[in-house]
């Protein structure tokens, strides 16, 4: 792979690191709770409201995609719910200032010994999950050494799709103009020569719905539904809740929406250490339905109860620096078209160790969905 050099793409993740440091410096949201204000209304959830300020135009919406930040300097413990004294189990919304809704946050939606029904998906996340290294807004720049230890890394390798007998000839640079895109040029066993996309690995696992591709059983939610009861009560806890929150997006009734929605959900589980497997800031493909987080996240069970097991790992918003960070019993929905990431994870007590890491369930809904669009594209 003597063909694949790393220097460019140092360069293109200095300058998006800087380009969000200016971004959060020249609004002073290092330092102060700027653009944010909570509103309370009797009969509803408590409302933060996001200054349009602090929208970020499309040039700044692109540049700072694909960086996992550190949380020092970010000030989320000054911008996030209970700096602005909402409490620890208060439900809540967020929106721009004209209204638009950005992010519901529904706390204890579960109980404990439901919360612990979404390890039953980690255990099968583990057992089955290829992960993704095949591109997407979501993964980092490329560097050499990590694309390096994908190529001798099996799992990486099967995420490929590449024939295990083929002939790896060169990674490179494989996009156009002034894109991080990176791609793998290898032989097939019949000689034949081609190139896939090849990126910055995720542990992300796809749970297809049976009959939508050929797939194993195991990568078919329906079937495992079948299979296990307890998760089948938990998926679908979490589906009516979605149906909810979509409806609350598209300003309509379940009933109106339910037949489009329902039929059209989809799950995603990620597994994010740190270490192989860094989510970056990046935006989702359009729809007009929410994203719906919930899971362990940054939690550990112990002994029947929910641990902090390490520091950061935290999902916020980068387009208005709030943290929507959430519990093993919570849900968040949001909107995907607005640049959304996690920080890099610390040890609690300030001492290294091996790695860390963080399962997540995403569920989204593919109705009305398109091709990926720049940043702000709906605006104005």
């Amino acid at each position: 792979m003597a063909e694949f050099s790393d220097n460019e793409y140092k360069k293109a993740e200095k300058r998006k690191h800087a380009a969000f440091k200016h971004y959060v410096h020249q609004n002073n949201l290092h330092y102060t709770k700027f653009g944010l204000q909570l509103i309370r209304e009797e009969g509803k959830r408590p409302v933060v409201i996001i200054s349009s300020k602090l929208m970020m135009d499309k040039d700044i919406g692109k540049e700072i995609t694909k960086i996992c930040p550190s949380e020092k300097g970010l000030n989320l413990r000054n911008r996030c719910s209970s700096a602005l004294m909402l409490n620890d189990d208060e439900s809540f919304e967020i929106c721009w200032d004209d209204g638009t809704l950005i992010a519901v946050v529904l706390r204890n939606v579960f109980t404990d010994e439901e919360a612990a029904l979404s390890l039953l998906f980690e255990e099968e996340h583990k057992k089955h999950s290829v992960g993704w290294n095949r591109g997407c807004e979501a993964d980092l720049v490329p560097r050499e050494n990590q694309m390096r230890y994908q190529v001798n890394n099996t799992k990486a390798m099967k995420s490929t799709g590449i024939n295990p007998n083929a002939i790896i000839n060169s990674v490179k640079h494989g996009g156009k103009g002034e894109t991080t895109g990176t791609r793998m040029y290898y032989q097939h066993p019949n000689g034949h020569n081609t190139s896939v996309p090849f990126s910055m690995y995720i542990d992300r696992k796809k749970w297809l719905p049976s009959g939508e591709k050929k797939d194993v059983r195991s990568a078919c939610i329906d079937h495992y539904l079948e299979s296990n009861i307890e998760a089948k009560l938990y998926y679908s806890k979490m589906k009516t809740i979605y149906l909810k929150v979509c409806a609350q997006f598209m300003k309509s009734t379940v009933e109106e929406i339910s037949d489009n929605i329902m039929k059209t959900i989809r799950l995603n589980t990620n597994i994010i250490d740190d270490k192989e497997s860094t989510m970056g800031i990046h935006h989702d493909m359009p729809t007009p339905t929410p994203a719906m987080v919930t899971g362990p996240s940054n939690y550990v069970l112990d002994n029947g109860e929910w641990r902090l097991k390490h520091r950061g790992g935290r999902l916020f918003l980068a387009e208005g620096l709030f943290s929507i960070q959430y519990g093993p019993r919570d849900i968040v929905a949001f909107d995907g078209n607005v640049p959304h990431g996690l920080t890099r994870m610390k040890p609690l007590d300030g001492n290294s160790v091996c790695s860390f890491s963080r399962f997540s369930m995403v569920m989204f809904s593919v109705y009305g969905r398109t091709n990926m669009k720049s940043h702000g594209h709906t605006r104005g």
